[in-house]
């Protein structure tokens, strides 16, 4: 079968509104695009407090060696750095379901 003129014009015309509309959904200044993950460091702080004294001892334990300038940044950024890596060691987040809810099937 060939397509008409007719239909061809009505093809291409849908296609290029259909770009137009897509072209108009743009993300918003100084968002990133979606589905990038976060950057590192940009996390909510979470986790206990700890100062350069704990890594000092943490130290002695895993035989490493930091000055107390590295400990001072360390101790400064932890909560903030680990905070994804220390949400996972938490675990899952346990939701409550109710015991009127009817299991999936």
């Amino acid at each position: 079968m060939t397509k008409t003129r007719r239909k061809f014009l009505t093809e291409t015309s849908l296609g290029l509104v259909g770009v137009a509309v897509a072209g108009a959904q743009q993300q918003k200044p100084g968002e990133p695009p979606a589905g990038t993950p976060p950057a590192f460091g940009t996390g909510p702080a979470v986790g206990p407090e700890v100062s350069p004294v704990t890594f000092a001892e943490a130290e002695k334990v895993v035989q490493v060696e930091m000055s107390p300038a590295h400990r001072e940044m360390v101790a400064g950024s932890w909560r903030g750095n680990m905070a994804a890596l220390y949400e996972r060691r938490v675990g899952p987040h346990k939701v409550a379901i109710e015991s009127d809810v009817a299991p999936y099937s």
